[in-house]
């Protein structure tokens, strides 16, 4: 882990520091002692004694003054310092290589620096708790909100205050929810892109060194690493993981309705489900397209589930004809096609709507930039499941022996009669769209009932006609 002067004034506080820094920035990796031939690195400190009883720790502008007359004493002391915090990062990489748990390195952490430690994902739900020292119970008068692990109301608003608490690279803050007798530091983490939540540290003091804020960036980098290398389903640290939650545990999770309130969602209104898939199987771009739907509406999430892309609206807070018009830049944009489910309000039925998109989307064709309904895929869909499960040729004869003709003859009776019950019957719009004169449609007309002897006029046998074209 790479050092500040700040970590280091902290570390070497026995020594009465005299800070004086510009930068302080966490660029710091070794320790030198100073002689007049060493070219000045940004990754170095240099240790020197420009005076009885001091000794000055530099890095640039940067440094620090120790009420100290041994220089080898303090030189050490920065050595500790490194070998301490790289133990430390050692210990952590180690831990995510082997597949460690959230819980296991919030404890590490926790117990290194004898801190309160929280993992809050991006719905402000605790997912990890680490209070060894019960400093945040002792701070926290409502203890319900460590049964529950939603934070407070008070430290929801106090995070929410600052500018950046869902910007990449912002340095760790200090927070102070209201009533509150210590101070808590607090780290933005993201993932692939992604804001996946906060760490909060809760310490024993009313004031935050900057020198534990760069700390904390550190560590906050490690959960990071274990984001971005953690594979477990039930580590969901993004916004849009409570639906993935929702869809692995059947509707049971743990405070659904507040977790949704904290990005404006509630239970019970109107949502809808996306799915997309490529429009050819030539190209995937699937994986660029959900980082830009992510940008689209910061109300509407993607997510990926059972490998397919998915994204959920509550279309109280974002409508479909809002959305739409952008979406389809989208599907054009990365040669992809979507299906959506019908609207619903019941999140326990969110498993069986994403089923619907997944259904609708098949039958989408590949127009890039197609948005099909499920109403517009449900007769497709029980053609399917018809011929997929019957023992018998459902096929109306009419059809085949059409098709046979066709084939022998190189005939369009076959493509002629589809389009003919695809237009409701209608003379003009089946000439139209198959570019013919209305005279050669009725001709065809007239040959098809030669040859099958059905009857156009009978109801039941166009819906049979209908249903052998669509089991293709």
């Amino acid at each position: 882990m790479r050092l500040s002067m700040w970590m280091l004034a902290d570390w070497l506080k026995g020594y009465e520091p005299a800070v004086q820094i510009e930068s302080g920035k966490r660029t710091l990796r070794n320790a030198r002692l100073y002689s007049e031939n060493l070219r000045n690195s940004r990754s170095t400190v240099y240790v020197s004694q420009p005076q009885p009883e001091h000794v000055l720790c530099s890095n640039g502008n940067d440094c620090l003054i120790l009420r100290a007359d041994d220089v080898n004493e303090i030189f050490n002391a920065v050595l500790d310092a490194f070998e301490f915090y790289n133990d430390l990062s050692a210990d952590a990489y180690d831990m995510i290589e082997e597949g460690c748990a959230a819980a296991d390195l919030i404890a590490l952490y926790g117990r290194t620096f004898d801190c309160s430690v929280i993992l809050a994902d991006a719905t402000f739900y605790m997912r990890e708790l680490y209070d060894d020292g019960q400093r945040l119970r002792a701070s926290v008068q409502d203890q319900s909100i460590l049964e529950n692990r939603i934070l407070s109301p008070d430290m929801l608003l106090s995070i929410s205050e600052k500018p950046g608490i869902r910007m990449p690279d912002t340095p760790s803050y200090t927070v102070r929810p209201p009533g509150a007798n210590v101070a808590v530091a607090v780290t933005n983490l993201f993932s692939e892109g992604k804001h996946n939540g906060w760490l909060i540290s809760v310490g024993s003091g009313s004031t935050i060194s900057q020198g534990f804020l760069d700390l904390q960036d550190g560590f906050g980098e490690i959960v990071e690493k274990w984001m971005n290398a953690c594979d477990r389903p039930d580590e969901h640290m993004e916004r849009a993981g409570i639906f993935l939650e929702l869809l692995e545990r059947g509707g049971l999770v743990p405070q659904a309705e507040e977790r949704l309130r904290t990005f404006g969602w509630h239970t019970g209104d109107p949502m809808q489900v996306y799915a997309f898939r490529p429009a050819t199987s030539e190209y995937d771009l699937t994986y660029a397209m959900e980082h830009t739907l992510g940008l689209l509406n910061g109300y509407a999430f993607p997510f990926r589930h059972e490998g397919q892309l998915m994204y959920i609206l509550d279309l109280y807070v974002t409508p479909a004809e809002q959305i739409e018009p952008q979406l389809r830049q989208v599907l054009e944009r990365f040669t992809c096609v979507a299906g959506k489910s019908p609207v619903f309000t019941d999140l326990a039925q969110l498993s069986n709507d994403c089923d619907a998109a997944r259904m609708s989307v098949r039958f989408a064709g590949n127009a890039p930039g197609t948005i099909r309904t499920f109403e517009e895929t449900e007769l497709p869909y029980i053609a399917e499941l018809l011929r997929k499960h019957s023992a018998f040729d459902l096929r109306h004869p009419a059809a085949v022996l059409l098709s046979a003709y066709d084939e022998e003859h190189d005939a369009e009776l076959s493509a002629t009669l589809r389009e003919f019950l695809r237009n409701n019957c209608g003379y003009v719009a089946t000439a139209q769209a198959l570019h013919i004169h209305r005279s050669t449609l009725l001709y065809r007309l007239e040959r098809i009932t030669e040859l099958t002897g059905i009857d156009l006029e009978d109801d039941q046998t166009r819906l049979l006609l209908q249903l052998t074209f669509l089991f293709g």
